[in-house]
């Protein structure tokens, strides 16, 4: 595999290798072309501003500078045919991403029907403008944020607000339902951090166009035509496989934002009301281990694989484990439980051990 240099890490979104962990807010931008000659011109403003994986610069006691904001960018498929994208490139994207998760079959195979349904959501669904470009703020207060996005979109942009959305991180490692969260992310390959877990890593390929897969080849990646690269920007197609062709997703990736509604409240009540003992009292302990089977891991993010019967925090950031060897049977951490179908490990029955790794490291997110 071709081993990623410097330029082709600034030629990256920084949103892929990093969450801006040091940076607590987010001010997401969900806006809608209304003029293309516009928003092309406001795109080629911006474009030196957005965020790279480029390398963090460092002072002079060798301590890195890291930014207090962060701008990263995101097109859908409707975005750029209204910014005049050819529609031969345009066809040669991915169906999940011509269609979208709006449309019926899809979003039917997603479960998202009834009050879930698409006509149901707040932006993005069966109403409203529809969605062409995403901004992608983090930074160090909303105040910040607020600003820099009004300021962004001030100067004759061509585009209107559908949607902002706004979130914060929360002051502990732990999720809204009360679990140590991101222990596991995968690694991208030639784009490891430093002290990483080997067994993490995926081939280059499986998130960024371009280069080979988990399984050797190149994944499809949208082409255009030579015509419509007159200055030589873009790369020729992996493999030189199509003559007359540039790589028009070199270096990029496919992303989804979905807005989800969780009832916390709802999933412990639940929880609380299952696990009662015969004379229908709270049993806090049960409690923990049932709402801990759901997840597969416990609060503190030990795996219950390694500890089956109780919390163990020493173990939080545990990642290296396979479920094959103590829990074949799903006992300790069941079949359903978030992180064993998330990622299987060695546990897929119809291909055990290595294959089974294989073909789960080829079905990771980062997120």
């Amino acid at each position: 595999m071709t081993q990623l240099s410097p330029p082709d890490r600034e030629d990256i979104q920084g949103i892929l290798l990093s969450g801006f962990g040091h940076l607590y807010y987010t001010y997401y931008l969900l806006l809608t072309v209304t003029d293309a000659v516009a928003a092309k011109n406001w795109l080629k403003r911006t474009l030196p501003t957005i965020t790279t994986a480029g390398r963090w610069p460092q002072d002079a006691n060798g301590k890195t500078i890291k930014p207090d904001l962060t701008l990263n960018l995101a097109l859908t498929h409707d975005g750029l045919r209204t910014l005049w994208l050819v529609e031969k490139a345009l066809n040669t994207f991915p169906r999940e991403f011509i269609e979208g998760m709006a449309e019926p079959k899809r979003a039917e195979i997603l479960g998202d029907t009834g009050t879930s349904a698409p006509s149901q959501w707040d932006f993005g669904g069966d109403n409203g403008a529809p969605l062409h470009l995403m901004v992608l703020l983090h930074g160090q207060s909303l105040e910040q944020l607020r600003t820099y996005g009004q300021t962004l979109l001030a100067d004759n942009s061509g585009l209107e607000v559908v949607a902002i959305e706004e979130g914060f991180r929360l002051p502990s490692k732990k999720e809204h339902f009360g679990f140590n969260d991101s222990v596991s992310q995968p690694e991208i390959k030639d784009l490891e951090t430093p002290g990483h877990d080997p067994a993490q890593v995926v081939a280059t390929g499986e998130f960024l166009l371009g280069y080979p897969d988990g399984y050797g080849i190149f994944a499809l990646t949208p082409v255009v035509p030579n015509s419509d690269d007159p200055d030589d920007l873009l790369p020729s197609f992996p493999g030189r496989e199509l003559p007359g062709y540039k790589n028009f997703g070199h270096n990029g990736s496919f992303m989804v934002y979905r807005k989800l509604s969780q009832d916390v409240a709802g999933f412990w009540q639940y929880i609380d009301r299952q696990t009662r003992d015969g004379s229908g009292q709270p049993d806090p302990q049960a409690m923990n281990l049932i709402a801990s089977k759901f997840v597969g891991r416990w609060p503190s993010g030990a795996p219950l694989t390694l500890s089956p019967d109780r919390d163990r925090p020493e173990l939080a950031d545990q990642n290296e484990f396979l479920f094959m060897p103590t829990d074949a049977k799903g006992f300790g951490c069941p079949m359903g439980a978030h992180i064993r179908r998330t990622n299987p490990r060695d546990s897929l029955l119809d291909a055990p051990g290595q294959g089974s790794l294989m073909t789960s490291s080829r079905h990771r997110i980062l997120r």
